[in-house]
């Protein structure tokens, strides 16, 4: 068997076997859908189940929730300790559930992202009221 024979028998296993189902995929979606609705479409997917990459059962959704730029100023420490400085707090307030007392270590990348996705779409947003 060729290379060319093998990768559509792996990608059809994968989809048949290990991809979350279309009734998985359908609920996740309609769940998803109410979260954009209660919070004004502030929020986008991120991880496997967005990149195509999640495996069946989906246990776990990644969600950014972009918050509006004043709060960012006030949850971002511009001042302080090093290694304290700049970093993003597991929770908001810093003593809440999710990760009490504590700046995550991948805080910072989903914050990246977050403001990368806000700059491409602000681009295509801006491009598109142009043309």
């Amino acid at each position: 068997m060729i290379d060319n024979d093998l990768e559509p028998l792996v990608a059809g296993y994968a989809k048949a076997h290990l991809s979350p189902t279309d009734p998985e995929r359908s609920v996740i979606s309609t769940r998803y859908d109410q979260l954009q609705r209660f919070l004004n479409g502030r929020t986008f997917q991120s991880g496997s189940y967005a990149r195509f990459t999640s495996t069946t059962p989906v246990n776990d959704l990644d969600v950014i929730y972009v918050l509006p730029d004043e709060m960012l100023k006030q949850v971002l420490p511009l001042k302080g300790r090093r290694g304290v400085l700049g970093g993003v707090a597991g929770s908001y307030p810093i003593w809440g559930r999710y990760q009490p007392m504590r700046f995550i270590s991948w805080g910072c990348k989903f914050l990246a992202d977050a403001l990368m996705l806000e700059e491409r779409l602000t681009r295509v947003f801006e491009a598109s009221e142009c043309a």
